[in-house]
């Protein structure tokens, strides 16, 4: 409800959250009237930091990005496949482990084209599961925030034009926008 208003106001559309997690919602009369259900990052977060670095790892662990980035990643963090594994299957958390992996992912995308590819797939996704289930031609309007949105804001760009969408608004955080809702209903 907070980023909602923080990111419309009173006015309607559809709020979505695109950082170490994802999330929407349809918002309308300054009310949650829709949202779809939260599958966590294993099934559902498409595009938020945690599925990033899941895709990530395994992109990684079966060679599928560039000699450069494999490179990178091992001088920059210094894990084995089992540690990965480890991480993964056996400690608390997978969802924060394959996240922190974001700032990687921020830093090297430009020059990997897999992994440009690999994150403009996980925004067809959040596009397709977040929101298109809320768009009508009386709704069309929405509000992005979070850090994955933020920073990736380029290509979720493109992911909207390439699904023929409108273009969203991102806004870094709704910090402003809620402060300003409750200043203007106190």
């Amino acid at each position: 409800m907070g980023a909602a208003r923080g990111l419309l106001g009173k006015d309607s559309g559809v709020a979505a959250i695109l950082g170490t997690g994802a999330n929407s919602c349809l918002y309308k009369e300054e009310q949650i009237i829709d949202k779809p259900v939260s599958l966590g990052y294993m099934l559902s977060d498409f595009g938020s930091g945690a599925t990033l670095g899941l895709s990530f790892l395994q992109k990684l662990l079966t060679t599928q990005l560039s000699m450069e980035t494999i490179s990178h990643f091992i001088d920059t963090f210094n894990l084995t496949t089992e540690d990965i594994l480890e991480s993964l299957y056996k400690k608390k958390n997978p969802n924060t482990f394959c996240a922190s992996f974001a700032p990687f992912i921020i830093e090297h995308h430009q020059y990997d084209e897999h992994l440009k590819q690999m994150i403009l797939d996980q925004f067809h996704q959040f596009i397709q599961y977040y929101i298109l289930p809320f768009l009508s031609s009386s709704n069309s309007q929405v509000k992005i925030t979070g850090s994955i949105a933020h920073h990736f804001s380029p290509l979720l760009l493109k992911a909207f034009e390439e699904c023929q969408l409108e273009t969203p608004e991102i806004i870094q955080s709704p910090t402003d926008g809620l402060i300003q809702y409750h200043l203007e209903n106190v």
